[in-house]
């Protein structure tokens, strides 16, 4: 599962502000997309090219559902609710007899492309944490940082019992990629 953002660009929002100079936030508007990880796939070219032309048509998937039909859904169900169901789903550990639809959440937030300083002290690092759910075994969070891109993992030690593995498979799978693109130039 890949959460996206359906907020407005910044642009788009600044743009769209009332002209009696007063200021209104877009808010977080997110949903979701499945995306296959063509795990199957040995290629390390062929699989990135199935990932992105999978991730390409969940987009193109996302942008048919309105963003008046998302905030709708989002209203008929308050947080008390949801809280209470999610609790309940847990409690009743429903995700050990019913698979969930994905396993993993993979995500990328783009940060600034310059260097932050807090109280006189350049930050040098940003390794995000991203949530898990309920029957996720594992979350895989991507940052950019000022040039350099930085991955979190997070996962259950239950569903994914050699969890700090990944981290290295992620590691050759890079290479993988790498070597390829040297050779075809």
């Amino acid at each position: 599962m890949v959460p996206i953002s359906l907020r407005e660009s910044e642009q788009t929002a600044r743009e769209a502000r009332p002209s009696d100079g007063s200021s209104s936030s877009p808010g977080n508007k997110l949903s979701a997309m499945l995306v296959s990880l063509a795990s199957a796939v040995a290629d390390p070219v062929e699989r990135l090219g199935l990932i992105a032309e999978g991730t390409r048509l969940a987009k193109e998937q996302a942008l048919v559902v309105s963003d008046e039909l998302i905030s709708g859904w989002a209203q008929l169900a308050p947080p008390a609710l949801t809280s209470r169901l999610a609790k309940l789903t847990s409690n009743l550990r429903v995700f050990d007899h019913v698979r969930p639809l994905f396993n993993v959440i993979v995500s990328n937030i783009s940060g600034p492309d310059f260097p932050l300083w807090f109280d006189g002290s350049r930050l040098v690092a940003s390794y995000p944490v991203g949530p898990l759910l309920e029957g996720v075994g594992l979350n895989v969070t991507a940052f950019s940082y000022s040039g350099t891109l930085y991955v979190g993992l997070l996962g259950c030690r239950e569903l994914v019992p050699e969890v700090e593995h990944i981290g290295d498979l992620l590691v050759e799978s890079f290479g993988e990629l790498v070597k390829a693109a040297v050779r075809r130039g």
